[in-house]
């Protein structure tokens, strides 16, 4: 059997989005979703064979592309890309030796405050671990992290708003000529980093997959892929590879069963997914063609223990939406719930695991379970339940505070301004939340002038600065501070009475875990644990929430009528 190898590396930034999304921050995913491969490989075909001169024009085609003008006239298209091939999500790579990541089972738990692992499937619950998720390299009973480098960038829309201003037709944009968004819409991309690499895979028949690879053209070129992706995001590269595809060994355990893994999401066949026991009973279904074979997913028995063998769950299950489409003619459906990847479960037979069997289970391997497999959902492989350690090879060296006071100054930088472009972030999305006030433009303009970047006790200096301000309950700007609600609670509250524990970025955000799981790590290395929590730290951040909390409001109202 033979697969193809997709090879991506980014480019230039790319936004793997969610589609639809309406929210002020655009997560991106640490993958390229089959689908998405499947649309970046057909615009590809479209172009080689000339099919239609709109294909890369129109952002409804597969994934935000659209089928070209002659392509459904195609045979050969249509039965590479609905047909004959499947294509599986690109799943990043570990940067070593280019071995491909997948999602770690949800079966195996970290120690939170250290590096010891454990799977659910042979070892028994214990307190103080939790759920070990991210994409990572397992062989050989180790376990290497394979995290996917991201960024944030701010923008802000400069759409043309002539019409809805009365203007003719041909006018230039307002918003353009005052340099700002008229209203107030701030959004904010997070982006996988230039540089990183992926792959997927393509499975069919060899011939059809030869075929396919004569189709393309050329077996490397470089595509435009993901959210905006005709601005400054999603160009990368793409390489089509053909290889074996290596079966694995299925053997049963001393309990006649076999562990398997999903590898991307399980769509049920009929669209509803009503629990994760009834997904997988497909499968079990797929196998016992002839009804007689007696295969089933291991119940739980309340008297069987870890230590009798057995352990309490034999499914470990999570659940993801999917973006629900038919690419071909642009049409939109509901959003489908999935069967997680790296959702596992054990696959039991009442008898001997026959050689016909196992020749099955192989084909169904390859082929795929579950509905929409030529987008490379419902991908399975093997699981070996067995002992496993955490991998730091990138940690070999013995950690050592560093002693050059400048290079600490600036790693102290760095750390703070990553921390200060989140407060950034949460004070853009914050700012739609907002409720009450009038003519609060002004109100806020005010409220900004008030202070300075650099003041000492910044808290204090923005009380003080408001009291100045204040006057008695019944001037505007006093009105203003009771009015105005961020989730139910005033400015007034808030800028005046709220502590810094108490501040929407502190309590309502997990910022500090956002910055990585080696933030106590680093702050090690610089020799001050305590930095984030210093003086320095909380008004630096504090300054930039509200400093852009109140930017970000005034350019708001304003758009929405207020007064300059």
């Amino acid at each position: 059997m033979k697969k193809i190898r997709v090879k991506i590396e980014t480019l230039s930034p790319i936004v793997l989005a969610t589609r639809g999304s309406a929210t002020v921050m655009t997560s991106s995913h640490d993958f390229f979703s089959g689908t998405l491969v499947r649309g970046m490989l057909a615009e590809r075909y479209i172009e080689a064979k000339n099919l239609g001169a709109q294909a890369q024009e129109d952002e409804d085609f597969l994934e935000e592309k659209k089928l070209g003008d002659k392509a459904h006239e195609d045979e050969a298209f249509v039965g590479f890309f609905f047909d004959q091939l499947r294509f599986a999500a690109a799943y990043p790579v570990r940067a070593a030796d280019g071995q491909r990541a997948s999602f770690v089972p949800a079966s195996v738990q970290r120690l939170k405050d250290g590096e010891a692992v454990r799977d659910l499937l042979v070892t028994a619950p214990e307190a103080g671990y939790k759920t070990l998720r991210g994409f990572a390299v397992i062989e050989d009973g180790g376990i290497e992290k394979v995290d996917v480098a991201k960024n944030i960038s701010l923008h802000m829309s400069r759409s043309n708003i002539k019409e809805r201003q009365g203007k003719e037709a041909g006018s230039s944009s307002l918003e353009r000529l005052a340099g700002r968004s008229r209203d107030g819409a701030i959004y904010n991309y997070e982006a996988v980093e230039k540089g990183v690499c992926f792959e997927g895979e393509i499975f069919g028949a060899e011939a059809a997959l030869e075929s396919f690879l004569a189709a393309m053209g050329t077996t490397e070129w470089t595509a435009q892929a993901g959210r905006a992706r005709h601005a400054q995001y999603g160009t990368c590269r793409v390489e089509l590879v053909l290889a074996d595809f290596v079966p694995q060994s299925i053997e049963p355990d001393a309990k006649n069963r076999i562990y398997l893994r999903l590898e991307t999401p399980l769509l049920a066949e009929n669209d509803l997914l009503s629990s994760a026991d009834a997904a997988l009973r497909q499968i079990v279904d797929r196998l016992d063609e002839s009804g007689t074979e007696k295969f089933f997913l291991p119940p739980y028995h309340a008297a069987q223990t870890v230590e009798d063998g057995d352990v309490e769950n034999r499914i470990f299950a999570d659940f993801a939406e999917v973006d629900n489409f038919v690419g071909v003619w642009g049409m939109k459906r509901p959003r489908a719930v999935a069967l997680a990847a790296g959702s596992i479960f054990a696959l039991g037979k009442e008898s001997a695991w026959t050689t016909g069997d196992k020749e099955r289970l192989q084909r169904l391997l390859y082929e795929g379970a579950g509905a929409r497999t030529e987008e490379g959902f419902g991908q399975l492989r093997l699981w070996q339940p067995r002992p496993l350690r955490m991998e730091k090879k990138e940690r070999i060296r013995e950690r050592r505070t560093i002693q050059s006071p400048e290079v600490r100054r600036r790693a102290k930088e760095i750390l703070l301004c990553a921390a200060q472009q989140k407060m950034i972030v949460y004070a853009a999305e914050d700012v739609q939340k907002l409720t009450g006030g009038n003519g609060v433009s002004h109100f806020f303009a005010r409220l900004d002038s008030l202070w300075m970047r650099g003041q000492a006790n910044m808290q204090g200096a923005l009380r003080e600065g408001i009291r100045s301000q204040k006057g008695n309950a019944t001037t505007p700007f006093a009105k203003n501070l009771d009015a105005i609600k961020l989730n139910g609670r005033s400015l007034e509250e808030l800028l005046m009475k709220a502590n810094l524990a108490d501040m929407p970025y502190n309590k309502e955000r997990r910022w500090k875990k956002e910055l990585g799981e080696d933030l106590e790590a680093f702050l090690e290395d610089v020799g001050e644990p305590d930095f984030l929590t210093s003086v320095t730290a909380k008004e630096a951040l504090f300054y930039a929430y509200w400093h852009n909390f109140f930017r970000f409001a005034r350019k708001a109202a304003a758009g929405k009528g207020g007064e300059e």
